[in-house]
């Protein structure tokens, strides 16, 4: 299958994986996808 169909976006560097997952907990990330990728940097403070 095509990654544009039926992979989720990250929404802090816009690409399309298969390690992406939905930010279901209530805070102002809620309902954002990130990749493990992003979310590793995020938590070393890299990105904001």
């Amino acid at each position: 299958m095509y990654k544009c169909c039926s992979y989720k976006k990250c929404s802090w560097c816009n690409k399309r994986n298969e390690d992406v997952y939905t930010i279901k907990t209530y805070c102002k990330y809620y309902n954002k996808n990130i990749c493990e990728y992003c979310y590793n940097k995020k938590l070393k403070g890299t990105i904001k």
